[in-house]
């Protein structure tokens, strides 16, 4: 990209200011796309910590503190309930995307992501509540070494505002869209078309006016992000 390409973006961009955010974002969101070759370096640099790690020093009584309190969700689910357990989730071999099978009647159960977050957490918290509650974590992973990725999940993202979606993925009634919905909508999706219990298409932008449009005062009504009514 020239100097002067980037001038000239930034010319729309600081002109879009007079739109509203979201009509901001839909266009810096289609600037990025249309430039991977600039913007993904970036990814790199920015500010998030995707670790997942333990405070050193933990009791047990700790990490139930905060399963009883930040995963009530997950702790009032019966897994022993068959209708909780019903899918498996496993990425595909052509597009390695997540998808999803019936447990014990399609194959694929060994390949099993590790997307139960809600199961992984009732199962943690059944073991901790067998050990002495003011013993070291630490020493109780040593002894459950399977556990380890769980509880330090549990830790980073449970002491976090918003951490794990709040979902059984394994339960019967969940459905693609479920998570999808919250997932794509971050990427301008807003159009949800779901072609079975399997999977979801999505459109991207729709509705969203061209720069062209803007400038003669298009109909908002049309628009992705439609105006609230006066009351």
């Amino acid at each position: 990209m020239l100097a002067s390409d980037n001038a000239r973006w930034g010319e729309v961009i600081a002109g879009a200011e007079n739109y509203s955010l979201e009509t901001q974002e839909v266009l810096v969101s289609c600037v990025l796309e249309a430039f991977p070759e600039r913007v993904d370096p970036y990814g790199e640099l920015m500010n998030c910590d995707e670790s997942l790690s333990l405070t050193p020093g933990i009791a047990v009584s700790t990490m139930l503190s905060l399963l009883e309190s930040r995963y009530r969700w997950a702790l009032d689910i019966d897994f022993a309930d068959p209708d909780n357990r019903y899918w498996f989730w496993y990425r595909s071999q052509d597009k390695e995307e997540p998808r999803m099978a019936v447990r014990g009647e399609e194959p694929g159960e060994e390949k099993e992501l590790a997307l139960d977050i809600g199961r992984q957490v009732s199962r943690l918290y059944d073991a901790l509540k067998r050990v002495e509650p003011g013993s070291s974590l630490a020493e109780f992973l040593l002894e459950n070494t399977g556990l380890r990725p769980i509880a330090r999940r549990v830790w980073t993202m449970g002491n976090l505002p918003m951490g794990d979606i709040q979902i059984n993925v394994l339960s019967q009634h969940v459905l693609p869209m479920h998570l999808l919905r919250c997932k794509l909508s971050m990427f301008g999706a807003t159009k949800f078309d779901p072609r079975s219990d399997r999977w979801v298409r999505v459109t991207l932008f729709q509705g969203a006016p061209t720069v062209k449009e803007l400038a003669c005062g298009a109909d908002c009504d049309s628009w992705l992000f439609p105006v609230l009514t006066a009351t």
